[in-house]
């Protein structure tokens, strides 16, 4: 898939992660370049999966095997009730 299809099926699965109020979001399947700035709209996230890791439908972590490199996190500025957030292998530090 391009960039651009993957960016699109990014903001697929946020916006039906919105209309159903989804407390989990996996995106770490995409290879997505940076966090698409819709992922602030999501105040009943819960979960965010952007890296290497994500879950399956019924709950299982899975590996990706993917390696997006994000420079910028500001989209996920406004998701205040956030508990859990992969960024593995990513390159993103969080200190």
């Amino acid at each position: 898939a391009t960039p651009a299809e993957r960016l699109a099926e990014a903001e697929r699965r946020i916006k039906e992660a919105r209309e159903t109020r989804a407390k989990g979001l996996d995106l770490g399947d995409l290879k997505l370049h940076q966090p698409p700035g819709s992922l602030g709209d999501l105040p009943a996230l819960r979960e965010l999966y952007l890296g290497a890791w994500g879950r399956t439908g019924t709950g299982e972590l899975v590996w990706h095997r993917t390696t997006p490199k994000f420079t910028d996190l500001s989209p996920l500025a406004n998701l205040q009730g956030l508990q859990t957030l992969d960024l593995e292998s990513t390159g993103v530090s969080l200190q």
